[in-house]
């Protein structure tokens, strides 16, 4: 399965950030990590220009093997 991590222009995607990312999506899929080809993760900060952690937002995508996309926010 593909993990793949896609950040806004206000959220440094760095590698420490991607693999944090990677390993709590695979934590939460459990055994269900097989049944699936790619997850998308869009994160993004919703009040960029104003300070808090409170603001930022994330956006799922996954790809089941043999059926639709399903996707959660």
């Amino acid at each position: 399965m593909q993990i793949q991590i896609n950040t806004d222009n206000h959220i440094d995607g760095h590698e420490a950030l991607q693999s944090r990312v990677e390993g709590m999506i695979e934590q939460f899929l459990g055994h269900h990590y097989q049944n699936l080809t790619r997850i998308e993760a869009y994160l993004s900060d919703a009040n960029a220009a104003k300070p808090g952690e409170m603001d930022k937002q994330c956006a799922l995508e996954a790809r089941p093997r043999g059926a639709d996309a399903l996707a959660a926010s």
